[in-house]
Parts: structure tokens; C-alpha cells; sequence
């Protein structure tokens, strides 16, 4: 993980990078979110979440309830509540891992694809009206929202598209609502 601070000019002042002796769990990141209260995400590739915080590194890892040690994304919600979108290598499930401010509290998105696909970063999302949209490797699932996202992904989902349905590519890698 690098840290690049600019100059007033533009001009890079400061370059630093860091490591797990830093706090890292692992030097491998698939993913990055920054929080609400200014807090960065890390999610690695294969040892959990660490949260970076002003006073320094936590770190989640399974023994922490993290589902899946594979982070794939990190976002969050409309409330506020993070949560790192998890797999187990070798498995076609997806982890909804909810960050309860202690802990994370892991949920198997019900999806309804066999194939989740090898994207990441921007696989999950929570559109403006609440509804939550996960990316896959067989097309993309929409599940009505109701505030709570656990729940909401627990459901089968409510809509699948695919190239039957209109997509190019039944294979999404990265979403955004503009």
C-alpha cells in the first residue's frame, strides 16, 4: 500500500509505503474504501480487512467473523455500516460480511449464479433507492432493499439480467450508478 502526499504545487512531497510490519495483514490488496469518519479499508487477498484509523492499523481476519478470506470489495451503505464482500477460494458463494462496529458478521448472498466471476473492487453496490446489486460471472443480480442489507441479500434476488436479457457479456467486472 503507498501513501503519495502532494505539495501546494502539485509536485509529490512525500512517499510512503506501507507493509505488513506496518499493520498490514497481508502485502497483497485487492480492494479500498474509505469510510464516513475518514477511516481507509483495506481488503486483502487473502488475510481479511484492515481498518486504518488516525490512532493506527486493526486488522479482522476469520477469527474476527470474517467469511471468506478473499476480499472483493469493500463499501459503504447508505446508514454507514461497512461491509467487505468475501469469497472462499475454490467456493462459487459470496460473503456479505457486515462490520457491526466490533466485529464482522458474515451472510451468504443468495445468488443465483454458480459462478461469481474472478472481478473486484466494485462488485456490490447500494443504488439510491436501496436496492442492492451484485456483479458476477453470469450476469447481474438485483435484490430489493429494505434497509437492512443482510437480509436484503439473504432473499433470492429479484431480478437477474444476463445477455438474455440485454447484457453484452453475461461477465461483469466493475458497476457504478452514475
Amino acid at each position: 500500500l503507498v501513501r503519495i502526499e502532494f505539495g501546494a504545487d502539485g509536485s509529490i512531497s512525500r512517499v510512503r509505503t506501507f507493509h505488513v510490519e506496518h499493520g498490514l495483514a497481508e502485502s497483497d490488496v485487492s480492494t479500498l474504501a474509505r469510510d464516513r469518519a475518514g477511516n481507509l479499508w483495506v481488503g486483502s487477498t487473502g488475510a481479511g480487512v484492515v481498518k486504518i484509523a488516525r490512532n493506527g492499523f486493526t486488522s479482522f481476519s476469520l477469527a474476527d467473523g470474517i467469511q471468506g478470506p478473499y476480499v472483493r470489495a469493500l463499501i459503504e451503505d447508505r446508514r454507514g455500516f461497512v461491509h467487505a464482500l468475501a469469497a472462499t477460494p475454490g467456493s462459487d458463494g459470496l460473503f456479505l460480511n457486515h462490520f457491526d462496529g466490533q466485529r464482522f458478521v458474515p451472510t451468504r448472498i443468495n445468488l443465483a449464479a454458480r459462478y461469481v466471476g474472478w472481478g473486484s473492487a466494485q462488485l456490490i453496490l447500494e443504488s439510491r433507492q436501496g436496492d442492492w446489486w451484485v456483479a458476477t460471472g453470469a450476469g447481474l443480480e438485483r435484490y430489493r432493499g429494505t434497509g437492512d442489507a443482510s437480509a436484503d441479500l439473504a432473499r433470492p434476488p429479484a431480478r437477474v439480467y444476463t445477455t438474455r436479457t440485454g447484457l453484452r457479456n453475461d461477465s461483469i467486472f466493475r458497476m457504478f450508478e452514475d
